[in-house]
């Protein structure tokens, strides 16, 4: 059974804590979440890696995401690093 058909209380611990705490969820190249976290960038390109959309960028992109800061925030970042000059 696919985790995304699985409810919130049927999910593995872990990923119920987590999606149970999230305050936002912004996917890069996804038409609407750019629009609600205000995406922009310079010389960034659409990418498609292990079937998930994404951008990357010789230069820089950014997404304002939304905290409650009434609670401690974490934020979770997947990113594939193939250029080994870069610098995160």
């Amino acid at each position: 059974m696919a985790t995304e058909s699985l409810t919130l209380q049927q999910r593995p611990g872990k990923q119920r804590r987590q999606e149970a705490a999230t305050v936002a969820f912004a996917q890069p190249d996804e038409m609407q979440p750019e629009r609600d976290y205000n995406y922009q960038g310079e010389d960034a390109q659409v990418v498609r890696l292990d079937e998930r959309p994404g951008r990357r960028s010789t230069n820089w992109f950014s997404l304002d995401v939304p905290v409650d800061s009434a609670h401690p925030m974490k934020l979770v970042v997947t990113y594939k690093r193939t250029n080994r000059a870069a610098h995160l």
